[in-house]
């Protein structure tokens, strides 16, 4: 069973309309996810149930739609998985 990550909100003002730009809040928590990813803050894990993704949805269809990928040479990777496994 998935265990809940303990999040924070937040506001963000954008100074655009953003229903102009096609832009809804779904696709700005995946754009912060995976960018959070990507930049190591956050685990593979950790991302995917920020915005409630199967490992493969956000693997397949969410990082690519960014540029991301997860095949990227972090040497910290192996501990950010283990260390949230540890707190989980």
């Amino acid at each position: 069973m998935e265990q809940a990550i303990q999040t924070t909100k937040i506001l963000i003002d954008v100074p655009i309309n953003m229903d102009e730009l096609g832009l809804t809040q779904g696709l700005v928590q995946e754009a912060v996810a995976a960018m959070l990813y990507h930049i190591g803050t956050l685990s593979l894990k950790q991302a995917r149930l920020l915005i409630g993704k199967s490992r493969r949805e956000f693997e397949e269809d969410v990082l690519p739609k960014f540029g991301y990928t997860t095949m990227r040479n972090n040497p910290d990777n192996p501990a950010i998985e283990i260390d949230f496994a540890e707190k989980s």
